[in-house]
């Protein structure tokens, strides 16, 4: 976060009274002696917890040792180099010597106790990551504060106690921070609107993270930065709830903060005050419990985790990070008390290749129990041991991997359940039916908020097949995306996949349970009409156009009309609809409209 204090001039056109003699006057005389620092920003609500309007609010302190009435006085927001919006005070609102007022964004009713006057839409809605807000008396610039750092939602970002307020506090960024959250003035709303300002606790803003109490920067790991190396989805001293684990292994110093696992079912974010570093070339060890009286005796681990692992489908692991993907392992069903280890001759020290893991095959069932000797089979938090020449694993040789046992031919995978390789069963037209679009989310941006549904119609499998926009053309590979494994892809008739730009519901406006994702984006608007297809072997099974006119509707989804289900069906502009207000998903219903892995909606 970078602190401003500095001048902010302009004129206020309509809202000052340029054009009126009364206002001029006025102005002149209410800034008469007035100077740069008479009043500071001391606090600011930038992120209500859940609708924003009504909710902002900013805290003026005022230095001098008289009080200060603030009709005619300027407040203004601007974020980034965007225009700033102004608001002129036209009541009488008294800032008392060395005292606080709250000026806040309350559009209709009366205004809470905490708030002297309301600014109505003036300013705008403030940017949760980054602005810039002011106070000011005709031309002379009194106060100014600039953040660019995310607010914590329901926190207000406060000038830190018990020191009095000044310009000069102002303009040190260690001086500021997130409101604790013992300062509760409504429902999920923290901070001391028109008050005091307590003291700023040793706590971690977003962004950054505590090491021997103190704050820093959160080192984010990057594709390439953490490998998966070990599993344990089914314990067998331990129930699973607190016994499975996995290991992975850190290439480069970094903090797991923030960092999320996902499953084929389930998701987790690690989430610590504290700093969850992983030192370079070492293993560290992740667990659903750190007990070891009931965790099976594992050693201590980095760090607790949320996740629930299946130990008898073919599970795909993924760390992940925003939309940033990390690394992905994909597995075997397991077997109780045994951990499959990647072989450790693929993992090699400062050239580490992340994709050594993504097939099941590159992983063994481990052969050692850890050092007590009464615990499940595997090297928590230690080097794997090396897999059995005939585990059938892929083994390394001057580099490369080879003796993989019988492997699956261009037109066969390996069945998860029976382990033996079958030959693929591919769609055709008719099989999948492209259902549901949303080019343009609201709620989200669309980098991370586009998605869209595919109906299944017969059991089949779905390696080699591709998904692709409008420029996607075969056997190109841009504009697509391609879904790999040798482990059969199997889905059955009845399903509705969903492929999303994000995997996170924290991060795609709260899309759960996405089949796949997608890194083509999905264009909202131009005259061309825009399109995604499913094909397989170059043959274009099903395709959806969009928008219905010139341009789609931001925060609803193209639906196709149920209880239509066929891939006709979406060639008929007639049988397309944006998907009704009545329609959301997200938390609350709140987010924006759709039905992302569900039966659409009739019109």
């Amino acid at each position: 976060m970078t602190l401003r204090h500095g001048l902010a001039l302009a004129c206020l056109g309509a809202l000052c009274g340029c054009g009126n003699n009364n206002m001029m006057m006025m102005n002149t005389d209410a800034c008469r002696g007035r100077m740069a620092g008479d009043l500071v920003i001391s606090e600011v609500m930038i992120d209500p917890d859940g609708t924003d309007t009504g909710g902002e609010w900013i805290e003026i302190f005022n230095t001098t040792g008289a009080p200060i009435d603030l009709r005619g006085y300027t407040v203004s927001y601007r974020s980034g180099t965007s225009a700033a919006k102004s608001h002129t005070v036209r009541a009488s609102v008294t800032v008392p010597s060395k005292g606080y007022v709250a000026l806040g964004d309350v559009r209709s009713g009366p205004n809470p106790a905490w708030l002297a006057y309301s600014y109505g839409d003036d300013l705008g809605a403030m940017s949760n990551t980054s602005g810039t807000v002011a106070v000011r008396c005709g031309m002379t610039a009194l106060g100014e504060y600039t953040y660019n750092r995310a607010a914590r939602s329901g926190r207000s970002r406060m000038l830190g106690g018990p020191q009095e307020p000044d310009a000069l506090r102002v303009s040190a960024d260690s001086n500021w921070c997130d409101t604790p959250t013992s300062t509760e003035y409504a429902p999920k709303a923290f901070g001391t609107p028109g008050g005091p300002n307590p003291m700023c606790a040793p706590e971690a803003m977003l962004g950054t993270c505590l090491e021997g109490g103190s704050p820093r920067p959160i080192v984010a790991a990057e594709p390439g930065d953490l490998l998966i190396t070990e599993v344990m989805a089914s314990a067998g001293v331990a129930s699973d709830n607190v016994g499975e684990w996995l290991e992975l292994y850190a290439t480069t110093d970094v903090d797991l903060n923030g960092t999320s696992i996902s499953s084929n079912t389930s998701r987790t974010t690690i989430s610590s005050m504290n700093c969850v570093r992983a030192p370079a070339n070492t293993y560290v060890l992740l667990s659903r419990s750190a007990d070891p009286f009931v965790n099976g005796g594992l050693p201590p681990p980095l760090t607790t985790y949320g996740l629930s692992i299946s130990n008898t489908n073919n599970e795909v692991l993924r760390i992940f990070r925003a939309d940033a993907g990390i690394d992905e392992a994909r597995l075997f069903p397991s077997e109780d008390g045994v951990a499959w280890q990647l072989n450790p001759d693929l993992i090699v020290p400062d050239a580490v290749d992340v994709t050594v893991n993504d097939a099941p095959e590159r992983f063994c069932k481990a052969t050692m129990t850890w050092p007590d000797g009464g615990g499940d089979f595997g090297t928590p938090g230690a080097p794997n041991t090396a897999c059995p020449p005939d585990s059938g694993v892929f083994l390394p040789d001057a580099g490369e991997p080879v003796d993989a046992g019988p492997q699956p031919g261009p037109n066969e995978c390996i069945d998860p359940t029976t382990m033996a390789i079958r030959p693929l069963e591919r769609p055709m037209v008719g099989d999948l039916v492209m259902t549901e679009v949303l080019p343009d989310p609201q709620a989200v941006d669309d980098t991370v908020g586009e998605y869209f549904e595919v109906l299944v119609k017969r059991d089949v499998d779905l390696n080699q097949v591709s998904f692709g926009n409008e420029a996607y053309v075969p056997p190109a590979t841009t504009n697509s995306v391609t879904l790999g494994g040798t482990t059969c892809r199997r889905v059955t008739a009845g399903t509705y996949l969903v492929l999303a730009r994000n995997r996170d519901p924290a991060v795609n406006g709260n899309i759960m349970n996405v089949y796949e994702t997608f890194p083509f984006g999905l264009t909202n608007s131009g005259a061309l009409m825009r399109q995604v297809k499913v094909v397989s072997q170059g043959q274009v099974l099903d395709s959806i156009a969009f928008p219905l006119t010139a341009t789609a509707t931001a925060g609803a989804s193209i639906q196709l009309v149920a209880p239509l289900v066929d891939v006709a069906d979406n060639d008929n502009p007639a049988n397309l609809s944006l998907t009704p207000t009545t329609s959301r998903y997200g938390v609350g219903g709140m987010g924006d409209r759709g039905t992302p892995g569900a039966a659409n909606v009739p019109r």
